[in-house]
């Protein structure tokens, strides 16, 4: 879940940084710090940045699903209505899930 966003100036963030970090711990709040109005760096809670890596790997995984399906769409419009071998595409998956394991 997205926290509120919030822009601070890293001065104010100097002067302010214990209340900054309860803030952000509490209510899930992300801070922008800036530097001269410009984003230099971004503030989030523990919980959110452990959730970050899981969230890439989704990404890729939805990738590389979306790669595999581009692959079987081609095969299938190869084949121009032929049957599918399902075994033989499952044997294939089964020993891709072994070969990352």
């Amino acid at each position: 879940m997205l926290g509120l966003i919030k822009q601070i100036s890293i001065g104010q963030f100097r002067r302010d940084i214990s209340d900054v970090g309860n803030q952000i711990s509490r209510s899930g709040e992300h801070v922008i710090l800036t530097s001269n109005g410009k984003p230099m760096a971004a503030l989030v809670s523990v919980g959110d940045y452990e959730r970050l890596p899981r969230a890439e790997n989704q990404a890729i995984d939805i990738q590389k699903w979306l790669a595999d399906s581009r692959t079987l769409s081609n095969k299938v419009e190869k084949r121009q209505g032929l049957p599918v071998d399902v075994d033989a595409s499952l044997v294939a998956d089964r020993k891709d899930l072994e070969r990352r394991i």
